[in-house]
């Protein structure tokens, strides 16, 4: 095994930059071996299924591409929670960039990118995960709420806005039947603040679907008729078993390009 190992030897130059650590703690089992072996091959048959495109760039313009294209495979969709960084931006009274007319326009705005950067490693330490040791239904679960939390933030600059303060908006109640002109009005809970609450019950759902066992997952969703056959445990395979043992690779630096 090499130094460093490409986040996927079957990309194109396009993305053969992308670098990360190597897991170095697996051992040469032969059923690893196999199963390895065997993936590879489906990597293969999905990667000609969907070939990229070819495209020329200079050295510095592939660097750009690939810490992307790392970001959006290591983080999820939490990669493109951002915002880009507009002039006519909601939030432009908000910013000390903006207000030393330093401001990214046209990029990823640097604070939320920072801010998934740091919730995103936050939850990893919370698991004990490394990127190598992650489970692809972690990552997801992780993504949705490091996504949550950056629309929360948003929720919570937008009513700590002075119009905003009150917590309540007026909308349109009852119009004109002939000409459709508002007629009158009443004044509501602020759409905001009833994001906020939604935000904060799926955040929970998936807190809480944290604290339960894999086994305790299949339970629930067979209590629900969400899924039927064996449990969890019947149908785990000694290979994945043996991955998941010997997978101790540190942590790579997780670099999104502002």
């Amino acid at each position: 095994m090499t130094a460093e190992t490409s986040t996927s030897d079957l990309a194109p130059d396009l993305f053969a930059g992308v670098t990360v650590s190597p897991d170095g703690g697996l051992i040469q089992d032969k059923d690893v071996q196999h199963f390895e072996s065997g993936l590879a091959v489906t990597g293969q048959l999905i990667s000609a299924a969907m070939p990229l495109p070819a495209i020329d760039l200079t050295a510095e313009e592939a660097v750009v591409v690939n810490r992307n294209q790392y970001a959006r495979l290591l983080l999820d969709s939490a990669a493109l929670a951002p915002m880009v960084c507009s002039s006519g931006c909601y939030f432009i009274a908000q910013c000390p960039l903006a207000q030393i007319q330093k401001h990214p326009i046209g990029f990823r705005c640097p604070f939320e990118q920072q801010y998934v950067v740091e919730r995103f490693i936050s939850w990893m330490r919370e698991f004990g995960r490394t990127a190598d040791t992650l489970l692809e239904s972690e990552r997801t679960q992780i993504a949705d709420l490091v996504s949550f939390q950056v629309e929360l933030l948003r929720c919570r600059a937008i009513l700590a806005m002075p119009e905003h303060a009150h917590l309540q908006q007026r909308s349109v109640r009852d119009v004109d039947a002939n000409t459709g002109a508002p007629i009158a009005w009443e004044d509501q809970v602020h759409i905001a603040a009833q994001r906020e609450d939604q935000i904060i019950v799926q955040m929970r759902m998936i807190m809480r679907d944290f604290e339960l066992t894999p086994e305790m997952k299949t339970r629930r969703q067979k209590a629900l008729q969400l899924r039927s056959g064996a449990d969890l445990a019947s149908r785990q395979s000694s290979i994945y078993d043996k991955l998941r043992a010997h997978q101790k690779a540190a942590a790579p630096i997780i670099d999104v390009d502002s």
